[in-house]
């Protein structure tokens, strides 16, 4: 898929994405991100697997849930998966909407258990967009992973009563949009008009940056990796070029950004303002 305000190369070809998962692999990197909804993500990952030889070195964390569309089975999404990404094993499925836990139910639960029992699946989670659904998923629900949101502009995982519980539970925690799908690495003259306060936000980031000598895109990466140190979370970030992929495994072996600063940025931009964090709510701010 083309995805991310900021995307301006397009979607990889089936050639391109398998040399980024191959440099990734060599760079270190071992678990990878996808999703039924993602295009045709699944099945490109899954040839270049094959392809590379990786398909026993890997962990894959997918994502589903339109169970209509399998009858109302979860073993159904989750075999398309494995069948897909070509995988002996999934380390962790993931319902890809926080809406979609209205349809975890005592027969899916037990379809659960039985996925992990038979070795297929590690452990199931929610990606979700709100603190308290995540608190819901692990008090409720008792999901061992869970994905979330966080960045400079948006901290609603990493500060309060509700993200101390995240943070400590001791589910796999994945951290996506350090950069806002892009947003906070983008010239604040070129961010759209209907992202409620973008220009302000990039702007003001980018001057934080700049007087401090910083690379925006090490601030973001250092400030989510020292706020969820403690809970061992791991990145999600998506690339589109090999130069992106060097650029972030470079920022991952850089030197740690004093902790002042972060605390400093939280005093500069002190709100997470949900116009602005929730791309969902992009889209219906450009049609009003």
């Amino acid at each position: 898929m083309a995805y991310g305000v900021a995307n301006r190369t397009g979607c990889p070809d089936e050639q391109a994405a398998s040399a980024l998962v191959g440099q990734a692999y060599d760079q270190g990197v071992s678990c990878f991100d996808t999703a039924s909804a993602y295009g045709r993500s699944e099945a490109v990952l899954g040839r270049a697997f094959a392809d590379l030889g990786l398909r026993e070195a890997v962990q894959v964390v997918s994502k589903g849930g339109d169970f209509a569309a399998t009858g109302g089975s979860l073993t159904a999404c989750v075999q398309n998966s494995l069948t897909a990404v070509g995988v002996p094993r999934l380390a962790a499925w993931l319902l890809h909407d926080e809406q979609q836990l209205s349809a975890w139910n005592d027969r899916t639960q037990a379809e659960a258990d039985a996925l992990i029992a038979a070795d297929q699946v590690g452990v199931f989670g929610v990606s979700v967009y709100h603190p308290d659904i995540a608190c819901r998923a692990l008090d409720d629900f008792g999901f061992g992973a869970l994905q979330f949101p966080s960045s400079p502009f948006d901290r609603r995982f990493l500060r309060g009563d509700k993200a101390a519980r995240i943070l400590a539970s001791g589910a796999q925690l994945f951290v996506r949009s350090v950069y806002l799908q892009g947003l906070g690495l983008m010239d604040p003259a070129q961010v759209p008009e209907h992202i409620h306060h973008g220009k302000e936000a990039v702007a003001s980031l980018a001057d934080f940056c700049r007087q401090r000598g910083l690379q925006r895109d090490h601030f973001c990466v250092q400030y989510v990796l020292q706020r969820t140190a403690q809970a061992k979370a791991r990145l999600v970030i998506g690339v589109e070029t090999p130069e992106q992929l060097r650029r972030n495994h470079a920022l991952f072996t850089a030197p740690a950004i004093p902790a002042a600063y972060l605390d400093e940025w939280d005093q500069r931009w002190p709100d997470d303002i949900e116009d602005l964090v929730l791309p969902y709510r992009w889209a219906a701010s450009a049609r009003s």
